[in-house]
């Protein structure tokens, strides 16, 4: 699994990141994977979706935005982005879905009462 990290777009920062990669096996080049942009809501106490379900090989681009306070969105054992509050900007966090699994993600950042309950996950089938 590869996981590139992105941080904030939005009225006050831009950053404009572009990653080119070349695979090719034997004397062929292997064809593109499939993208797909998710659109997450983060608001206490909760993400929306909280579930994401994509065949292996897509690359998933997920733009996590918050309706209230700031926010965290952590990979377990991946990527760290904090969400700015509401009117703020985006977090976009890309994900290379290139393994079957469950990979779990959270809010990293205290934001009330609640927050232990804001868990989701990404889920890569066949």
């Amino acid at each position: 699994m590869v996981v590139l990290k992105m941080l904030l777009i939005g009225s006050r920062v831009r950053l404009i990141t572009c990653v080119l990669v070349v695979v090719f096996a034997g004397s062929g080049w292997l064809t593109a994977q499939s993208r797909q942009i998710v659109e997450i809501v983060a608001e206490r106490f909760a993400f929306a979706p909280s579930r994401i379900t994509v065949p292996v090989g897509t690359t998933i681009e997920i733009h996590i935005r918050s309706e209230d306070t700031n926010h965290g969105f952590r990979l377990v054992d991946g990527p760290n982005v904090i969400i700015p509050k509401r009117r703020h900007g985006t977090a976009v966090v890309v994900f290379e879905a290139t393994e079957i699994g469950e990979y779990r993600f959270e809010c990293s950042k205290l934001c009330g009462a609640g927050h232990n309950f804001m868990k989701g996950e990404i889920v890569v089938t066949e």
